[in-house]
């Protein structure tokens, strides 16, 4: 079976809080996707079963791009406008590679 998702997919998602990482989040937000498994890739690297249709591991992503002012933490990376509107985003965003989540392929976590 053919994953729906691949590395560097943004996807919308209901992206988990870090205080409660096995549910999802009740809004949707953005995310891109930094690893697809198959459900034997992740049950094997999990080392617990996990269902057929596989899980992502992503990175949070916030168009709150003022958050942070001209002084970018370690792992955050900025999108400027133009290179947001190059991936048919309407704003410029940041990516903080410090905020990861699991998230199962199934529609609890996933709305489209």
């Amino acid at each position: 079976m053919a994953l729906p998702f691949r590395r560097g997919d943004m996807v919308w998602s209901y992206f988990p809080y870090a205080e409660n990482p096995d549910r999802p989040a009740l809004s949707r937000h953005a995310a891109i996707v930094v690893g697809a498994f198959t459900g034997t890739e992740a049950s094997r690297l999990l080392g617990r079963h996990v269902p057929p249709y596989g899980a992502i591991v992503a990175v949070y992503t916030s168009s709150q791009v003022k958050k942070f002012g001209d002084n970018l933490p370690i792992g955050i990376i900025q999108v400027p406008l133009d290179r947001a509107l190059k991936n048919n985003n309407n704003s410029s965003f940041f990516i903080d590679t410090r905020i990861r989540a699991y998230l199962p392929i199934h529609n609890s976590f996933f709305p489209d």
